[in-house]
This record gives C-alpha cells, sequence and structure tokens, in this order.
C-alpha cells in the first residue's frame, strides 16, 4: 500500500504560494526535526541585509571594471516592446538575478526588466508588459543591491530617460553554451565595437549606451563559474513582495491545519497550454508515482511505517489533479480536500494570471 496520500486541489492560488511551499515543505535531503509545519526565518524576516551577508558577491564586485554609462537590460523579446522577460514566478525572479550577474561581468549597470502577461483569450500570446512590483520586493530589491555591490548601478523599470544610443547584442539560443567567467564581457566588447557607434573608452554618464541582450533561460552557468556563493548571494536580494506574502502565509497555514509531518510537493503540468514535447500528462503522471513510491519505501521508520502520507499538488488545470489522484487512489487510501485562500486572488487578477499557466521551461 502507498499509504495515505493528501491530494491538496490547486484551483485559484498563484505559484507565489507554491514557491513558498517548494522551499519550507520539500526537504527530502534531510528529515524533519520535528513533525511540525514551520515557517522558515528566511522567507518570513524583514531584517535589513548588511554588506557582511555578501561576501562572494562584494568580493566579484570590488574585482570587477566598471564602465560608468553602460547599461545593460535583458530580455526574452517577447511582449509589445520585444524588449521584455517571460516565465513563471520563479522564473522571473532567476532571470532578474541572472541579468545582475550579466551586468556585473560587462561592468554594466542593469535596467529592471518588464514581464510579459499572457492573453486572457490566447494563453500562448503575450500582449501586455508590467514592472516586477506587482510581484517582487523591488524597492527592498535595490537597496540590497546598492548593499551587495555598491558599484552597480541600478535603474527602474521601463527608466531609460537619456540612454538615446542603444546597441542590440546577439540573442543567444537556447542550445547555445551558457555564459560564464569573462565570455559575457567579451560578447559585450565584440558587440560594441562592432557596431561602429562608439567604443567602450567614450562611453560616459554624458555619452551613455544601452545594450539589450536577449536569450531564451540559462544564460549564466554559476556551476562553471564556480560562483555558488554569489548565487545564493543574489538570490537574498530578492523577496516577493508583502502581498504575496500574505497569500503564502494562507496556504501554508491551511496547510498546517491538515497535515502535521513532511509533504511531497509536486508541480504537475497539465495546462492546456502546456506543449505535449515538454511532456505529456501521462508520461508525467507514470514518472511522479514511481518516484511516490520509491520515496515511500526509502523513508520507512523502524517500525516500516511509511513517514512521508501527504502530498501537495499544484496545478492550473483541476481534471488534471483529478487524473492525478485516480492513479494514487488504487495505491492507498486518498484524502481530497481543496483550499482557496482568503481575499480576491481570482485566476484572472492583474499580475497573476499571466503566472498560473507558467512558461515551457518554468
Amino acid at each position: 500500500m502507498l499509504g495515505r496520500y493528501t491530494v491538496v486541489f490547486y484551483i485559484v492560488i498563484p505559484l507565489a504560494a507554491i514557491t513558498t511551499l517548494y522551499a519550507v515543505l520539500f526537504r527530502l535531503d534531510r528529515p524533519p526535526r520535528s513533525q511540525d509545519l514551520f515557517l522558515s526565518p528566511l522567507l518570513s524576516s524583514s531584517e535589513p541585509l548588511s554588506g557582511s551577508e555578501f561576501p562572494s558577491l562584494r568580493h566579484l564586485c570590488n574585482e570587477t571594471d566598471w564602465t560608468e554609462g553602460l547599461w545593460l537590460q535583458c530580455h526574452n523579446n517577447v511582449g509589445p516592446s520585444k524588449t521584455a522577460m517571460r516565465g513563471g514566478l520563479s522564473n522571473l525572479g532567476n532571470r532578474m538575478q541572472t541579468c545582475v550577474r550579466l551586468a556585473i561581468s560587462a561592468g554594466a549597470g542593469v535596467i529592471i526588466p518588464t514581464f510579459a502577461t499572457r492573453s486572457d483569450s490566447d494563453l500562448l500570446k503575450y500582449e501586455t508588459e508590467e514592472c516586477p512590483e506587482s510581484l517582487f520586493d523591488t524597492e527592498h530589491y535595490q537597496q540590497a543591491l546598492s548593499v551587495a555591490c555598491p558599484q552597480l548601478n541600478v535603474r527602474a523599470c521601463k527608466d531609460t530617460k537619456g540612454l538615446d544610443t542603444t546597441i542590440d547584442a546577439k540573442f543567444r539560443k537556447y542550445l547555445d553554451p551558457s555564459h560564464s567567467n569573462g565570455t559575457f564581457r567579451a560578447l559585450i566588447d565584440d558587440t560594441i565595437a562592432e557596431s561602429g557607434v562608439i567604443t567602450r573608452p567614450e562611453i560616459s554618464a554624458k555619452r551613455p549606451v544601452r545594450i539589450l541582450y536577449g536569450d531564451p533561460f540559462l544564460a549564466w552557468n554559476y556551476t562553471a563559474a564556480a560562483e555558488t556563493d554569489v548565487k545564493n548571494g543574489l538570490f537574498r536580494t530578492l523577496k516577493y513582495n508583502k502581498r504575496l506574502f500574505e497569500l503564502g502565509g494562507q496556504v501554508f497555514a491551511a496547510l498546517k491545519q491538515t497535515i502535521s509531518g513532511p509533504v511531497v510537493a509536486i508541480h504537475l503540468r497539465g495546462e492546456t497550454d502546456w506543449p505535449g514535447g515538454f511532456g505529456r500528462l501521462d508520461i508525467q503522471i507514470d514518472l511522479y508515482t514511481q518516484a511516490l513510491l520509491e520515496l515511500r519505501n526509502s523513508t520507512r521508520d523502524v517500525n516500516d511505517t511509511a513517514t512521508i502520507k501527504d502530498v501537495y499538488v499544484s496545478c492550473g488545470n483541476p481534471s488534471a489533479i483529478l487524473t492525478f489522484r485516480e492513479k494514487l487512489e488504487p495505491l492507498g487510501e486518498t484524502r481530497s480536500f481543496e483550499i482557496r485562500p482568503k481575499g480576491d486572488y481570482g485566476i484572472r487578477e492583474p499580475g497573476v494570471c499571466g503566472l498560473l499557466h507558467g512558461d515551457p521551461d518554468e
């Protein structure tokens, strides 16, 4: 028997809550110290950041050769302007942080990007763009970056005032190698030189230049660059805004009332706009079921009793979750319930509707 699995129906909860649950609940690398769910201090703390928290990032910035007046704007070639980024909540955060790493490599300032949002009538179309304030605490982000990397200049979203010279860098294709160490700076140097518009020594605060750099995903290889500490430092500079924190807290509180032990969080991709080539629903369900069986067998207690009995399933398509539930039912008792947070968090709320269905590379 698989044990008592709890399938939680995800219908109107945006991915902010799911990201919180992944970070807090899905800790299979080490067993929980108690049977009580707890909220990680990292997610709830509002303590101000200090430079001592970013030793690797500060060292990197101190060693960088900066060019005042050079600005980098990263994008995925989507949205009305074709200079916006796309993706689910975690991807958008990762892309913001990766763009900062690229800017440091180039010795440039960074322009906070816009995010493309999906059409209500056609989920494959990105018709509008928004600034990240609806998702992230950008004020804290800029303050944290100024502490972690004082040399880095940061412009707010859509702030291109005075940047009359724009140069497009070559768009990196999906299978092209990611950048690491000095490869991105070399790309920017070549881009400026080949433009014939200006040379790097001529760039200054009075003659600024904006570089547009686009790629689909994974622009920087932290492993090849041996920069795990730098990546972790960048992660700490960005946090969700108050509204998403509160929403995640509501979901967490609802789970805590029903579940007391470890939880496996599964992000099931069964939305209608999910490309079949990225993994059909039936294949996902089969693989998840196999993984759950293996996990159950490897985490039994001394009495040979299953210690992991609850599964949190998230998906923008309720019928896909029901299909998964039907797959699990023959393997053990299934207790299902639905969580709906308080407040108006409908799937069409501005700033959220585009995230519910995610992105093929989410």
